[in-house]
């Protein structure tokens, strides 16, 4: 699909928000929408035509978005949308499931009983999402979690990296329509989240780190997994 689809965003909306970040988030958005799909490559005059910005803004927006790990850039040949391979997909996980470990046990020491209210109302959001069979939403809640969940480490460069992740992990469940296919149901992958939810509860920071270490890594694996059987089958 044609860049020239972007123009569907009024200019003015795109000027009442910080240029940069509201240029990084339409194409960001395009992405997971499926308009340009993995490998494709991004032509920046024409998304600079069909923005109504600058090819300056565009190119900085482009540079976020390769520093994120969304796009790759091939020198002499252009910047393309990230393919995702069983390699990829190894590597989001395990450094995501390694630095949540980190993160679950500040939070362990940091959260207040307000904090563990929140991320219980989060997993309840989750469930009647899974029970509407709205998967889109449940990926949502399921960001929004991790993210409350960073909030409170109280460490600011950890919560930046996990939000880039998050972001990536996003764009791989919505733009490949993966979405929660390793487990059984919908209403599985929202309770795979209680766990963490008790641990934290108990101040248990070493079933905490066990708890999310179970439910990131080893659901990456069964996507690895996955990618590599589709991979075979269709050679």
């Amino acid at each position: 699909m044609s860049a020239e689809d972007l123009t569907e965003t009024p200019l003015a909306e795109i000027r009442r928000k910080p240029l940069r970040h509201t240029v990084r988030t339409r194409i960001e958005e395009a992405i997971v929408q499926g308009m340009f799909k993995g490998g494709e490559k991004l032509n920046e005059a024409e998304l600079s035509r069909a923005l109504g910005v600058s090819r300056g803004l565009v190119r900085e927006a482009l540079r976020e978005l390769e520093t994120s790990g969304v796009l790759v850039s091939v020198p002499y040949r252009g910047t393309f949308v990230k393919e995702w391979t069983p390699r990829s997909v190894w590597e989001l996980y395990t450094l995501r499931a390694n630095l949540e470990e980190f993160a679950v046990e500040l939070a362990v020491q940091r959260a207040t009983d307000a904090d563990l209210q929140e991320l219980a109302e989060l997993v309840q959001d989750m469930t009647r999402a899974a029970q509407a069979q709205d998967a889109t939403e449940l990926v949502e809640f399921d960001l929004q979690f991790h993210h409350r969940l960073h909030q409170m480490t109280g460490h600011r460069l950890l919560q930046q990296m996990l939000q880039d992740l998050g972001g990536l992990t996003r764009i791989f469940i919505i733009a490949t329509k993966a979405f929660y296919s390793p487990f059984a149901s919908l209403e599985e992958a929202a309770a795979s989240h209680n766990p963490i939810l008790e641990a934290l509860r108990a101040r248990d920071a070493q079933l905490a780190r066990q708890a999310i270490h179970e439910h990131i890594r080893q659901v990456g694996e069964r996507y690895v997994d996955q990618l590599e059987a589709d991979e075979h089958r269709s050679k």
